[in-house]
């Protein structure tokens, strides 16, 4: 199936494996196997970017209510 989604993409890019819940379940590793992937610790910094402006939205409005609540 992998060779199917993804033989003309191959070299385009890397998948990069967090091992985050959703990415470890048996459909998507058997679509996986046969696919380089840059295996990429749990407590590394996510390079998502909106992840980290959610980050700062979160902790700012954390902030203010405690603050607030004074």
């Amino acid at each position: 199936m992998s060779s199917l989604l993804f033989s003309e993409h191959t070299l385009l890019f890397q998948f990069q494996q967090d091992n985050a819940h959703p990415h470890t379940n048996t459909i998507l590793k058997a679509c996986l196997k046969d696919t380089d992937t840059i295996p990429w610790p749990d407590t590394s910094p996510d390079l998502s970017l909106i992840e980290n402006v959610w980050d700062a939205i979160v902790n700012t409005t954390n902030r203010v209510k405690s603050a607030g609540s004074e």
